[in-house]
């Protein structure tokens, strides 16, 4: 096949973006072939598909017809793999036949994307598929406990569409259950063939945990489990049917306190609860530090070049500024440029504005070191991302305020499909102080990341 591809583009000239090789890598349901698109001779692009007559069989009768009329009974790895999806769909007692030919359908003619774990094994799924979708061929469980994947070293949500190449490493967590929403971006057959299968079977189980539940608390009050006293139970909630009152009272939605009340009444009232969930924020008062602006000499002495600059909370002789293209605070690695004979502007050693200086001004540029920086505090911002739970905003809070006794000047935070992201301007006395607080957060759980974040304008 590849000698007559060669033959065919030394005639005609190829499209480099349409060839296409389905025999090195077949796809799932066994068809094999090499696409090429050239320019024929009459100046239109052509098509031309390469393949043997064993490969053309399977191409137009399928796997099974081949197998058949060749009498063939090893059957090829990619036959294998689809068939054994295929069979996981009709291993579920409580399918739908109508469901089960929709998710069928689902497997059958769609282009693929090869993903690759972090130990370098390839998976193949149907284009357009998600985090859900990879996580759920895997391993079921890893489908199930899934809150999220890390694609090429950045976090993505279970609804991000995959695309060809990528690296994909799936994140989850044992608190996490399958949820009946990850329906609306699941893509593929057996995804969302496990995702019903775990939802039906925790219904169940609330169902069941629920019945015991009313059925205990009948008892307790000696009153007969009949269906005119469930029928009082329902109508007092306004719910539909007992299984929806076995699946609300199993999920501890639903309190059976009133019990005696509500089987006593003849027109049972609604019961109406109010949960009243108040967050209170204490405002703290901003602080009173401010940037540092430069510190103003009286005697202007020159520096000596030769000697390391020391940056000190009261400078006596000198100024200094802090640049504001890299924003360092105390403890950092820096360098000193010289604007005047008695001024020195602080760069961060890493700083791409210094290696302009360095090729332009380089007898301009002097060491400089930090002494203790207790006092004054600095401006600096931070960057948070991760997978967002409940009360994980209290716990960020609580480490910078109680723990390390930071100041804020402004918090922001922003969760979207279950990623977590904060934005914090801090006043930091110096790099130790801030590199214990970020040690801090990344201990969080639910925190995959913390940064440090140079602009200070945005």
């Amino acid at each position: 096949c590849f000698d007559v591809l060669s033959l065919v583009t030394d005639i005609y000239k190829p499209r480099p973006d349409r060839i296409r090789d389905w025999i090195t890598m077949p796809k799932a349901n066994g068809y094999e072939s090499l696409h090429v698109t050239v320019m024929g001779p009459q100046g239109k692009w052509v098509e031309v598909q390469i393949r043997t007559e064993r490969m053309d069989e399977i191409a137009e009768h399928g796997f099974a017809a081949h197998y058949r009329y060749k009498d063939i009974s090893t059957f090829e790895s990619e036959l294998d793999t689809w068939i054994e999806r295929i069979r996981e769909q009709l291993r579920t007692p409580d399918s739908d036949a109508f469901e089960f030919f929709d998710d069928f359908k689902l497997n059958l003619y769609a282009a693929e994307i090869n993903l690759f774990t972090p130990k370098g094994d390839m998976v193949s799924l149907p284009q357009g598929s998600t985090v859900i979708d990879l996580a759920y061929e895997i391993h079921t469980d890893l489908g199930n406990k899934c809150i999220g994947a890390k694609i090429n070293f950045k976090l993505v949500p279970l609804s991000h569409v995959l695309e060809n190449g990528d690296q994909v490493e799936v994140l989850t967590s044992e608190k996490q259950v399958p949820k009946l929403e990850w329906l609306k971006f699941a893509t593929t057959a057996k995804a969302r063939s496990k995702i019903k299968d775990a939802f039906k079977l925790e219904k169940k189980k609330h169902v069941d945990k629920g019945k015991q539940m009313v059925d205990d608390a009948l008892r307790e009050l000696k009153a007969p489990i009949t269906a005119n006293n469930l029928k009082k139970i329902i109508a007092h909630f306004n719910l539909n049917n007992k299984d929806q009152l076995y699946s609300e009272v199993g999920m501890g939605f639903l309190e059976l306190d009133n019990l005696d009340e509500i089987l006593g009444k003849k027109s049972p009232n609604k019961l109406v609860k109010y949960w009243n969930i108040t967050f209170s924020r204490k405002k703290k008062e901003e602080p009173e530090t401010e940037e540092p602006t430069p510190v103003t000499a009286k005697k202007h002495h020159k520096i000596d070049k030769k000697k390391p600059f020391l940056l000190k909370e009261a400078q006596d002789n000198v100024t200094f500024s802090l640049a504001k293209c890299c924003n360092p605070i105390p403890g950092d690695k820096v360098i000193g440029y010289l604007t005047t004979d008695d001024h020195v502007n602080i760069h961060k050693t890493g700083c791409k504005e210094v290696e302009k200086f360095l090729s332009s001004h380089g007898n301009k540029i002097i060491a400089a070191e930090w002494a203790k920086f207790k006092k004054q505090s600095y401006l600096t911002r931070l960057r948070l991302e991760g997978f967002d739970r409940l009360g994980i905003v209290n716990e960020v809070t609580n480490i910078i305020s109680k723990q390390h006794s930071v100041n804020m000047r402004s918090v922001k935070f922003d969760t979207h499909e279950g990623i977590f992201e904060g934005d914090m301007f801090l006043y930091i006395h110096n790099a130790d102080d801030l590199h214990h607080l970020i040690s801090s957060l990344e201990k969080i759980k639910g925190i995959e990341r913390v940064s440090r974040d140079e602009n200070l304008s945005d």
